[in-house]
């Protein structure tokens, strides 16, 4: 695809090294000091609605969770109906997430682990 588009390498792998570093950032300030729990271990957030339908309602992140094989458009939905009306504002979560990761002893068991979620 480089080759046949005439894109320079370089600029290829800095596509991919951003958007990874974009993806992990957004999948740790959703989990950042949640709860140790499979479906509970995420946090809703809150950004203005154009930016939700643009990331596909990412920042439902804990309804998603809860209800994996809902279709992104009835997440804000099913949170309501859930009584998840509470959203922490993404900037300040974002920020506090650079205090780094704490250390724990706790383990949790996934007994969803290899199946699907209905």
């Amino acid at each position: 695809m480089i080759w046949a588009l005439g894109i320079p390498a370089w600029r290829y792998a800095a596509l991919y090294l951003t958007f990874g570093f974009m993806w992990s950032a957004m999948q740790y300030v959703h989990h950042y000091r949640t709860e140790r729990h499979v479906t509970r271990g995420a946090r809703n957030l809150f950004v203005l609605r154009p930016i939700d339908a643009i990331w596909l309602n990412h920042n439902w992140h804990r309804t998603h969770h809860e209800h994996p094989t809902v279709p992104w458009i009835h997440l804000p939905t099913i949170a309501r109906d859930d009584g998840q009306t509470s959203r922490g504002f993404l900037p300040w979560a974002y920020l506090k997430m650079w205090q780094g990761p704490r250390k724990t002893e706790e383990h949790v068991q996934n007994k969803y682990a290899g199946r699907v979620i209905q």
